[in-house]
């Protein structure tokens, strides 16, 4: 995943939003980021609902991609999770 992110390669877009939903944390990181790279501020409609997932770490990797992005439609997505006690700004 990280590897597709990196080539920015938008055949493989597809391949990288399938993991958003893996069982694994660290598999749904990576794949945040690869989505990310890929899409660009498009992709902040399919982070934004990860603001949620269960794990701290892919919160702070969503976070950190939908701030890089500067998409406005993630302001308020951010805003509420501003509120979120388990992660710390």
């Amino acid at each position: 995943l990280e590897a597709l992110g990196k080539l920015k390669a938008k055949q493989a877009a597809a391949a990288a939003e399938s993991r958003l939903a893996d069982p694994t944390a660290s598999v749904r990181q990576a794949a945040a980021s690869a989505v990310a790279a890929i899409d660009g501020p498009a992709a902040a409609a399919k982070l934004i609902p990860l603001l949620k997932d269960e794990s701290v770490d892919v919160k702070k990797t969503v976070l950190a991609e939908l701030a890089a992005l500067k998409s406005a439609d993630a302001v308020p997505a951010l805003l509420a999770a501003a509120s979120d006690s388990a992660i710390k700004f």
